[in-house]
């Protein structure tokens, strides 16, 4: 008698819908799960943060009785929303792939970095055998800074060919330090100069100014483009873009 064939339930590839996860956020978890087993998988059950068939068995032997334990995950970095941590998912053909969707929420609490959540994927063969399929995803969590560009004072009106000042400023409104890269303004229809400057390390309600030149090339309403670069908690390059209307 040969080995028993059994299904296998693998998570080939995940997403979220927004690019950058943040406290305070809610988000919608793709997951794309395929049967790479060589048997077919029978009532298939999500449970996301790790969960097992109560009264089941992982090794594919037949026991009768039990439910679903889904309540024994680490929920404290991020939460279900609209529905519970346990999805129905039914049948999964060898072979077979599915996307499931899953609504969750970052805890406002939640510090930058990169969490594992476990996934369980419990079901049955044709046999009646009981499996649970542990597996580990990593999402990670940003804290972008809290910044606002704008004026320090009112800017004063702007001529068409003729000099004007912009007197400009970025607040740190966060909570923590920033070190921020070069602030700069740059506008559509108008020549500028002395228009970017390096920051540096800035600490909670700090603020820089940058009082930058400008010639308007044609009359009417400008829109200022300000940004200002720093690095983000893993280390990568970042950029934060806001915009300011003159005329």
């Amino acid at each position: 008698m040969g080995p028993r064939l059994r299904p296998q339930l693998l998570i080939t590839s995940y997403s979220t819908d927004l690019e950058q996860l943040a406290p305070g956020k809610q988000f919608r978890l793709t997951l794309a799960v395929q049967n790479q087993g060589n048997a077919n998988a029978q009532r298939v059950t999500m449970i996301l943060g790790g969960g097992t068939a109560a009264g089941g068995s992982v090794s594919g032997t037949p026991e009768p009785g039990g439910g679903l334990s889904g309540a024994g995950g680490e929920f404290s970095k991020f939460a279900p929303v609209g529905s519970s941590n346990v999805q129905f998912v039914g049948d999964l053909a060898q072979g077979q792939e599915q996307l499931l969707h899953q609504d969750l929420i970052v805890n406002a609490a939640t510090e930058a970095g990169a969490y594992p959540i476990r996934i369980s994927f419990v079901y049955n063969d044709a046999a009646g055998g009981s499996f649970v399929d542990d597996q580990v995803i990593t999402l990670l969590v940003y804290r972008q800074p809290v910044v606002t560009m704008n004026f320090y004072i009112p800017a004063p009106p702007l001529t068409v060919g003729e000099f004007g000042s912009l007197p400009l400023q970025l607040v740190n409104g966060g909570k923590n330090s920033v070190s921020f890269g070069t602030f700069k303004v740059t506008a559509v229809g108008a020549t500028l100069t002395n228009n970017e400057l390096f920051i540096g390390n800035l600490e909670p309600g700090g603020f820089f100014p940058l009082d930058a030149q400008i010639i308007p090339d044609v009359p009417g309403p400008l829109t200022l483009e300000l940004s200002v670069g720093y690095t983000d908690d893993f280390g990568q390059p970042q950029t934060i873009t806001q915009t300011l209307g003159v005329r």
